[in-house]
């Protein structure tokens, strides 16, 4: 509708009432017609020209209808509300806005020429203003396949199995050879077999040990080794005894000892020793009335007597058991109780 005091103003543009289809105003927030609230056209910005507002041309943003609408309906629920001083302040969000106007005082307007919104006013629109949607769009990683990657891994799993099958390869190189059985045939098994010379035979069998350190070769020096050891023993243990035999005994350990230096040889050989010093050993002097009898023997490089009477025993091992003017009889306990007879002219028998 144009404004008859002003003739420059044009004519504002119309539409229909969305209930009784009447032509109002775009402006219009009610239908003169049937009354209804009809709202703020839904142009969210227009240009004004300077006819329509009397004034310079401005440019401007216009609030939306939804905004228009929700200040529109406080205000007039503002207006049928009675003014009274609220004794404590309101709970929520418009709790933090200031008080109303003072009615007082002339309301301001803006440039538009509508009055200016108060501080609650402008929260509102501020609530009822949307909000700018974020760009921000989370980026969705899909896990691709890498191609090096993946000869990598099945480089990984060619070296394992490459590095697996030299080891299995380096375990059999390794192995012990009693595993894998001696690489050198043993001459000593037949020697030993077909009864052979036993010295003969270890000496072949320490031999082929040194040439392959297989347990077979050592077992079998060490039954030709006990061979060798056995018999000299049957020198040691022979009964009735003779010098002759001991003298044998000597000399097969001494045989043993040039070819093999095993710690059970050196202990026959001790033993062969300790038998050559206790049978080296000579009858002194004689006392028949009181059954006494003295021996003379060598030990550590010098001679040593020791008198003995009847039962009493010799180096700890021969018993005396008979003592005449020419002649004592003992018994050698640690062959057995082998009987000896020492006589003053310095032989020894064995009845």
């Amino acid at each position: 509708m144009s404004d008859p005091s002003n003739p420059k103003r044009k004519e504002d543009n119309m539409r229909l009432c969305p209930t009784c289809r009447m032509e109002i105003s775009t402006l219009a927030t009610k239908c003169r017609y049937c009354g209804e609230e009809v709202g703020r056209p839904r142009d969210e910005s227009r240009a004004l020209s300077i006819a329509d507002l009397g004034g310079e041309t401005v440019q401007h943003y216009a609030p939306s209808s939804s905004v228009m609408e929700a200040l529109e309906a406080f205000r007039s629920e503002e207006d049928s509300e009675p003014d009274i001083e609220e004794e404590a302040a309101p709970s929520g969000i418009l709790s933090r806005l200031s008080k109303k106007q003072d009615p007082t005082k002339p309301p301001t307007t803006s440039e538009d020429g509508l009055p200016e919104l108060d501080e609650r006013s402008q929260a509102l629109s501020s609530l009822a203003m949307p909000s700018a949607r974020s760009s921000f769009q989370p980026t969705v990683v899909t896990p691709q396949r890498s191609i090096p990657k993946m000869v990598g891994v099945f480089a990984g799993m060619v070296a394992a199995m490459v590095i697996g099958y030299f080891g299995i390869l380096q375990i059999f190189a390794n192995q012990e050879p009693d595993d894998l059985g001696p690489k050198v045939e043993n001459g000593a098994i037949l020697i030993m077999e077909r009864g052979g010379d036993p010295l003969e035979a270890l000496r072949v069998s320490i031999e082929t040990e040194s040439l392959d350190d297989h347990k077979v070769h050592q077992t079998t020096s060490h039954q030709a080794r006990m061979l060798v050891l056995a018999k000299v023993d049957a020198y040691l243990e022979v009964n009735p005894w003779k010098s002759s035999d001991l003298d044998a005994a000597t000399r097969e350990i001494n045989k043993v000892r040039t070819i093999d230096t095993h710690r059970d040889v050196e202990r026959k050989r001790d033993e062969v020793r300790d038998e050559q010093r206790a049978y080296n050993m000579f009858l002194e002097k004689i006392d028949a009335s009181a059954n006494m009898a003295t021996f003379s023997y060598r030990e550590s490089g010098k001679s040593t007597d020791v008198e003995k009477s009847l039962g009493e025993r010799v180096l700890g091992r021969f018993e005396i058991i008979e003592i005449r003017s020419d002649r004592v009889k003992v018994q050698d306990h640690t062959r057995g109780k082998r009987p000896l007879t020492w006589h003053s002219n310095g032989e020894i028998s064995s009845p």
